[in-house]
């Protein structure tokens, strides 16, 4: 009776560990449709983002040229505003001499 026993209690523990197998490769199963699922919503969400991506990126690109060409504007503007400086500058000049003369002339 003894080796029946212990052949039952084999067969027993046999059992069990068979059950937890099949349990614990259940969970497996789950967790493998569980990451599947994941991997297709990452992939939607990728697929969603592209195209906003794409757009914001031409957008970007756009006003770097706008911005481009501000600033050469403005480097022409810049210019400009020295030449009117310098102008300005010798105007002025041209005013205190002209006003010396005619102050040497009244005198005279």
């Amino acid at each position: 009776m003894s080796e029946d026993s212990t052949r039952d209690i084999i067969l027993t523990a046999l059992a069990d560990l068979q059950t937890k197998l099949g349990q614990v490769l259940d969970k497996i199963d789950q967790l493998e449709n569980r990451v599947s699922r994941l991997e297709e919503i990452v992939q939607e969400r990728l697929y969603d983002t592209r195209p906003n991506f794409h757009m914001l990126s031409q957008q970007i690109e756009g006003i770097i040229q706008r911005l481009d060409g501000i600033d050469g504007r403005l480097d022409h503007l810049e210019h400009k505003i020295d030449v009117l400086g310098l102008d300005v500058l010798n105007t002025r000049t041209n005013l205190a001499a002209t006003i010396r003369r005619v102050e040497r002339l009244e005198q005279h």
